[in-house]
């Protein structure tokens, strides 16, 4: 099965949340992008929404652009869920989500399950 098709986007990310999410990627072996791509999957799966995210902060914060390659499905299905929750775009949307798992209310990682006992 061929990779799902990536497009590269470029959300404004405040420049503290981008350091502490590659930080805190890093340390599970994942990109920054990796981690945007999960959230935003559960983001439009409904197993997060925005009442579990900061508050996006207009003005006064320094962003930049941060440059990831997210698979296409899931950029297109994130921006429609945002258009339907009346999010202004999507940058706002990936940084309140980025936020939220810099501030530890997200984790991702890998969790084993027990395994049936084999007689």
């Amino acid at each position: 099965m061929p990779p799902a098709p990536r497009t590269r986007q470029q959300p404004r990310i405040s420049r503290e949340t981008a350091t502490q999410v590659a930080g805190l990627a890093g340390q599970i072996g994942l990109s920054t992008a990796r981690v945007l791509e999960m959230l935003l999957m559960a983001y439009t799966s409904k197993q997060i929404t925005m009442a579990d995210c900061p508050p996006y902060i207009r003005s006064g914060v320094d962003r930049r652009q941060l440059d990831v390659e997210i698979d296409e499905e899931v950029w297109r299905r994130a921006d429609q869920q945002r258009k339907n929750d009346d999010m202004h775009s999507m940058g706002p949307l990936c940084e309140r989500l980025l936020s939220a798992y810099a501030n530890g209310t997200f984790t991702i990682g890998v969790v084993r399950t027990p395994q049936a006992l084999v007689a």
